[in-house]
This record gives C-alpha cells, structure tokens and sequence, in this order.
C-alpha cells in the first residue's frame, strides 16, 4: 500500500525542493532534505528506478522510497533542463523488493506520462497547470490502493491511466486427471474471444463437477493438451483445483477456519440453493467445525439432515476447499505380501499371488497400490466408481487403508 505520494524537483534557487506531497505532511522537510539527494540525482541516474530506505522519526518507523527522475532538455527552462521526481513511499511491512514490485511499472508510466505532459504542453512549467498536481496525487494515492488502477483527466486531451498487475506465481501447480477445475472469474469473455483454440473447446465444460480426465473425454481434446490448459488458467488466478465431490470423502475444518467469519455474507450466499431460505451464518460455522477425519459425507449428511436441506452440500464443500477453511482427508490403499511368496530376501514382490480381482491385478501391475496413491487417483485410473473399488480392495487381504 501506498503510504504516500509526493512531487519533488530541483529549485534554481534553494535546489531540492519537496512541493506537493498526500496525504499534506507525511513527510517533513527534515526527513526529505536527509533523503533529498537520492530523490533529486545526479543527472546519469535520471530515466532509472531509485529506491532506498529511510528512517522517519517522525513515525518512528523505516519507510520504502521509490521513485523515477526525469530529466528534460530545453533553452526555456534557466539550467537548460528540468529535474523532478515523483515517488511513491511504501510502509515498513512493505521493505521487501517482490512486495512493491508490482508498483514499479505504475511508477515508471506515471513518471514517463509527466515527462510527456511537460514536453507537449508545458505542464509542469505553467503555473496555472501544476495547480492541479495535488489533486492528481491525491486521486492515484487512493485509485491505486483502493482499486489497483485509475484514470484521471488532465484535460480534454490528456488522461492519466495507471494499473496495477502483480506478478503472478512462477510455479506450476499440477493438474492431476481427477482434479476437478472450478471457476474463479467468468470464462465466458474468453470463450467468445479468439483466444487458444483448446481453452475455447474445455472452458463449457468446466463446471465444478467434472473432473479433468472427463473435460478432456466430454470435450474430445487430448489429456495432456487439457492439463496444460487448465494450468494456464490456474497461473492467471481464472479457476482453482479442488476433489471431486462424493458422498463417501471425509473432510476436516483447518487452522484457516477462524477466517470464515470476514467472509460471512459471501459464504451464505455461495451455499444457499436459489429459492431456499438461508441458513445463519453461525449454523454453517458450526456445521464446518463438526466435519471430521472419521466421519463420512453420507453419514455427516444424514445426522444433519435438517440443516443440510436448506444448503447446497455440493456448495457447501466446495466453497470450504476453495478458501481453505476445509481439506479433504484422503483414502491411501497400500497391499502388503506373505513373506512366504517371497523367492528370497530382498527379492521383489510378485505381482499377482493367487487368485485376485483383474481391479487389483492391473493396480498392482502399474505400481499404484503402495500407498502413495489416493483413490481419487485410482478410480479415474480405472474408470470405476468410488464405491466398487473400495469393497473389491477391502475384499483383498492383502490390501489395508490409511487415511491422511
């Protein structure tokens, strides 16, 4: 956040000098002389981004400076030249580079548009113009933390429009085939543009329900080309990976929970079917605290039958996993071997022992049941559903389950 904005330039008579600032006397004049020769350079370091930290005593704390002098040549001015900057001051939390990052190409445009403004008409010389630089000022200090972005209008010809865009993550999240994709923002705007032809053929289908390996089959497009899609969609914060919903998962409210109350009206909104009468906000607090590790979906449904008819239980999941409020608590199957079938110590295991279940054998075959692998994970392996998969590996023996 911006804590302050000023406009400083070089005087022919004092030199340095700070003349329009907002909020008016954020920084005093001690403050601004101690750090006055790295706003107000030396002449080869005008064009670049100037940034330093200052102690104020004034707030008792150290501040982040950032700011972009500009030099500009002309006979009119009585150096030959004009000298100015205008700054940006970030608070103490905001001391680290990648936390003001975003605001250097804001600086960067707004200093290069004054420069534009002055060598068209003669903004910042005329004394009737400059006036309305406090005002500016003051309108992009509270555009930009208020909304991120801003436009002003200098004139009939003339606007200032600054926009803030963060860097986004540089890691890739991946996309599983039984991750289900949900929407963020509205895909719609994309879908009609001419935007990549994959992206236009899977955006109808992601709907919060199908999962990605079936947006790919639904959608007749390759998996690998569906993943990357979607991953590109998660760079751009436009949809999230959450589980597929079933009534046999088991959920569990996180640390995170203490935040639900700052989005209370949200939350209701999000869980409450059209036409129903919502339920209070204290009751789907409680209902998200009462989820637990050793509780299935079904049955947790079934004890609070009466508080669930009023919600979208699907919803209900489904915005706790977005915002973290909730994680899911994943089934591990793992199938152990008789040490009697073993050759000798230290051999692999066989794949198959006797007469097993073809589920079981091609499991086995392809190394998925030793634990590492959800059954999320091998039910879209397998094209089966939950329920068929979990009785025929609990009729194994050999096979045994964990929870994490």
């Amino acid at each position: 956040m911006i804590k302050c904005i000023f406009f400083a330039e070089f005087d022919n008579d004092i030199g340095p000098k700070l003349s329009y600032q907002s909020p008016e006397g954020f920084l005093s004049q001690d403050t601004f002389e101690s750090v006055a020769e790295y706003v107000i350079v030396k002449h080869h370091l005008c064009g670049r981004l100037v940034s330093l930290n200052a102690f104020m005593h004034r707030h008792n704390q150290r501040y982040k400076i950032m700011g972009f002098p500009i030099k500009i040549d002309s006979p009119k001015y009585h150096r030959n030249y004009m000298l100015f900057n205008c700054a940006f001051v970030f608070g103490p939390d905001a001391s680290v580079d990648r936390e003001t990052e975003a605001f250097e190409r804001v600086l960067r445009k707004l200093a290069l548009t004054l420069q534009t403004l002055e060598t068209e008409c003669s903004f910042l010389y005329c004394k009737h113009t400059r006036e309305r630089l406090p005002i500016i000022l003051a309108k992009i200090r509270d555009g930009l933390n208020t909304h991120g972005e801003c436009v002003i209008y200098v004139d009939e010809a003339n606007t200032i429009n600054l926009k803030l865009f963060h860097k986004t993550s540089s890691i890739t999240i991946p996309v599983a085939p039984h991750h289900v994709p949900v929407k963020i923002c509205d895909l719609e705007p994309l879908e009609q543009s001419d935007c990549d032809l994959t992206l236009r053929k899977i955006i109808p289908y992601i709907d919060g329900v199908r999962y990605v390996k079936r947006i790919s089959d639904d959608a007749d497009v390759d998996l690998s080309l569906t993943q990357k899609s979607i991953q590109h969609l998660i760079h751009y914060g436009l949809v999230t990976l959450v589980d597929a919903f079933q009534y046999s998962n088991r959920y569990t409210a996180t640390p995170n929970i203490a935040n639900l109350r700052l989005c209370q009206q949200q939350c209701v909104r999000f869980v409450t079917p059209q036409g129903r009468t919502p339920l209070p906000f204290s009751r789907i607090f409680a209902l998200y605290c009462m989820l637990r590790p050793d509780l299935r979906m079904s049955d947790f449904c079934r004890k609070r039958a009466a508080e669930l008819n009023r919600l979208d239980e699907r919803m209900f999941i489904q915005f706790g996993l977005i915002h973290k409020f909730i994680r899911r608590v994943h089934m591990y199957p793992i199938r152990t071997y008789p040490r009697t079938l073993y050759a000798a110590a230290g051999d692999p295991a066989p794949t198959t022992d006797g007469d097993v279940h073809p589920f079981v054998s091609r499991l086995v075959e392809h190394g998925l049941l030793d634990g590492q692998h959800c059954m999320d994970e091998l039910c879209c392996f397998l094209s089966v559903e939950h329920a068929i998969l979990e009785s025929t590996l609990r009729a194994d023996r050999h096979c045994h389950f964990f929870f994490k």
